[in-house]
């Protein structure tokens, strides 16, 4: 299960960082356009079939499209599924970003063993009433 997690995890990081890749190509391609009319100040730009970059071409900032909720396969509970443009991290060095993907899995981790212990708890609290109703 935590392999799994953490395989989806880091597919993610990677598919953002590959997005934040092509937007700033995109952004310096149009920095060296000089002639021809005024390009727009935003430009959205596809990523693969997952997911899409927002380029900022004044300020050079880019966002991913995010999915919020739900998995790889739509909407949980039946609800629509919603989208987010989340800022992408500049990283400047290897180390920063190394630094980045250390701090996100120690947080997805912690996120996962609060939430295993949550669930042990409420399966002892069934555990306890379906004992008081069969006894």
């Amino acid at each position: 299960m935590r392999t799994r997690v953490f395989g989806i995890t880091l597919t993610a990081i990677l598919l953002v960082v590959l997005g934040w890749t092509v937007g700033q190509q995109s952004v310096q391609a149009q920095k060296q356009k000089t002639d021809g009319p005024k390009s727009s100040r935003f430009e959205v730009i596809s990523a693969g079939l997952i997911t899409a970059v927002l380029v900022d071409h004044e300020t050079g900032k880019t966002w991913a499209l995010s999915g919020g909720g739900g998995d790889q396969f739509g909407p949980r509970d039946g609800d629509a599924q919603e989208f987010a443009w989340s800022p992408i991290t500049k990283f400047d060095d290897l180390e920063s970003f190394r630094r980045w993907v250390k701090d996100r899995q120690e947080r997805q981790h912690k996120w996962q063993e609060e939430m295993f212990e949550r669930e042990r708890k409420a399966d002892e609290e069934r555990a306890k009433e379906f004992e008081k109703k069969k006894g």
